[in-house]
């Protein structure tokens, strides 16, 4: 990839590769900024059982240090088919010609004022230039965001541990207990948590201690009964008479914040 060369080998025993324009496209993190090159010349077209190395006219010097760069090999039909049009790519392959380099690091870029912390009720607020970030220390988790005037994280709808999905046909021998944990309806508490000030960059860390649990055992319960039991429609139900105990099952998770100027 650093000279620019793709080897190609023609896999039929008797056709020679001459229904196909090869082409190739090179893609700067995953926008296309060439497309549809010729190998440059001198090209013909591959013997049966035959190998052929052909170069693509990138030079590896200009290309952005910072950037991925991929380059896509395509065979175009040359004529109509009964199965496809002409310009239609039959085969393909995708190969990496540089990864990108070392992006700096939030810490690195991050400049701004001192950021400045209150309590509102249980939530602790964050002002740092332009923006607000506000923690609830009850779920351990951020409440919410505003940058540049712009709300980005609502009230109350901050990322939250969630370790349920809706379960497929494969995983009928967990599902039940999925719901009978309750991993649907996780609720969370946090047992401690602290402010962590005075870093020298400025920044702020929040550290959580989160408890997890369900308030009541579950019971993934079938709704319907079309044909097989996978056809069916199913509903969770929490079981009211079973509620869970504090030595029952939980997750207990260290969560870390860090707020930078």
């Amino acid at each position: 990839m650093k000279k620019g060369q793709v080897e190609i080998f023609n896999k039929n025993y008797f056709a020679p590769l001459q229904d196909y324009s090869i082409v190739w496209s090179l893609y700067q993190d995953g926008v296309c900024v060439k497309k549809n090159q010729p190998f440059a010349a001198p090209f013909k077209a591959i013997g049966p059982r035959e190998k052929m190395v052909y170069r693509m006219n990138y030079d590896m010097s200009q290309l952005d240090p910072n950037s991925e760069y991929f380059v896509k090999v395509q065979f175009l039909l040359n004529e109509d088919q009964p199965w496809a049009e002409k310009g239609y790519a039959q085969m393909e392959e995708q190969l990496q010609v540089k990864a990108a380099g070392e992006f700096q690091s939030v810490a690195e870029v991050a400049k701004g004022g001192k950021i400045i912390k209150s309590q509102d009720g249980n939530l602790v607020v964050l002002n740092g230039d332009g923006f607000v970030a506000k923690f609830d220390t009850k779920t351990g988790t951020i409440y919410s965001l505003t940058y540049d005037g712009q709300k980005i994280i609502k009230d109350g709808e901050g990322p939250k541990l969630d370790c349920f999905r809706a379960p497929t046909d494969n995983d009928n021998w967990a599902a039940q207990t999925w719901a009978q944990l309750g991993l649907y309806n996780l609720q969370n508490k946090v047992l401690d948590w602290k402010v962590i000030e005075k870093q020298k960059d400025g920044r702020i860390l929040l550290s959580f201690a989160v408890e997890s649990q369900a308030p009541y055992y579950g019971f993934l319960k079938q709704a319907g009964t079309v044909g097989r039991a996978a056809d069916g429609v199913y509903a969770l139900e929490d079981q009211k008479n079973r509620p869970m105990g504090p030595n029952d099952f939980k997750f207990t998770t260290n969560q870390i914040w860090t707020v930078y100027p």
